[in-house]
Formats: structure tokens, sequence, C-alpha cells
């Protein structure tokens, strides 16, 4: 077989395999990302939910430093993120434990409250740059716990008068 000849068959089996892999990027992309921060769900908690001394007004500025997105693939920007501002690890791990209480959805609800600060998309578009409203409350936060760690923030329950119960 001469040179164009082998050229001529091994051109469409290169061109495929190159089309196939240039489809397949964004799911390599988004897989690669994941594993190489191979961040456990208790520590993207933290990373998202967990921000002692945080106040409202630096909401641009926490999401940003970390890489808190609404889509990872996309980073497209989250509509809400609600940092817990107050105590210590160790406060929020106890309401996976003596400190919370079962609430409905397979969900945790703290007996105490939290101040939080809920970062708010500003506008409707998700592009970056995403800019936030903070808002600061005190509130009992809900979340989804597994093996007594935190791993989702849910929401959180305004404190009703001291006559009223939640």
């Amino acid at each position: 077989m001469s040179q164009k000849g082998k050229m001529a068959s091994v051109c469409p089996v290169l061109f495929l395999i190159l089309a196939v892999g240039w489809a397949a990027m964004p799911v390599m992309r988004s897989t690669c990302n994941s594993m190489r921060r191979n961040e456990t769900l208790y520590q993207k908690f933290l990373k998202q939910h967990f921000a002692p001394k945080m106040v409202a007004k630096k909401c641009d500025r926490e999401i940003v430093k970390r890489k808190i997105y609404g889509d990872e693939g996309t980073h497209s920007c989250k509509q809400v993120n609600t940092f817990i501002a107050d105590g210590k690890k160790k406060d929020i791990l106890g309401v996976c434990d003596k400190a919370g209480s079962p609430y409905p959805g397979n969900l945790t609800i703290s007996n105490k409250p939290f101040h939080v600060i809920t970062c708010k998309l500003k506008g409707k578009s998700d592009r970056r740059p995403c800019k936030y409203r903070g808002d600061s409350s005190t509130r009992k936060i809900v979340i989804r716990c597994e093996n007594k760690l935190p791993v989702h923030y849910e929401e959180g329950k305004i404190i009703p008068p001291a006559n009223e119960s939640v």
C-alpha cells in the first residue's frame, strides 16, 4: 500500500477519535475538577456554609474566594448561599448529634439558633461577575447529616417570638 493509501485509511479513524474526545471534554473536565478537589461532602459543606465572623457586606468576596457556583460545570452564579457566621465547627457537628432534632425530609434542625448571613444574587442573570446582597439574621438551621456529619444546608428557620414554636 502506498503512503497516500495508508494516510487515507488512518485519517478517518483519527478524526473519529478526536471528535469523540472533543464531545466528552465537558464531562471529563467536570469529573477531573471533582477528582482534583477530592473533597468530601462534609468539606464541601464547610466550604460553602461555615464562615466564622462573616458579615453581610462580604458576600461577593467570600463566594468568589471559596469558588461557590450554582453549577460546577459552567461556573454560573449561585442564586442563594447561606453562611453560618458564628460558633465553631463543633457546634455545627453537634446539630448532627445531640444539639439537633429530627426534621421532616430526613433532615435535622438545630436546637439553638445560629447567626447566619444569607447572600442572594442581585438581578436575574446567573452570569459572572456575580453580585450579591447579604442579609444578617438569627435562625435555627436545617441540615442533612450523614454519619453524624453535616453534608447539606437546607434552610434557616426564623425564630418565632417566645410564646410560639417553630
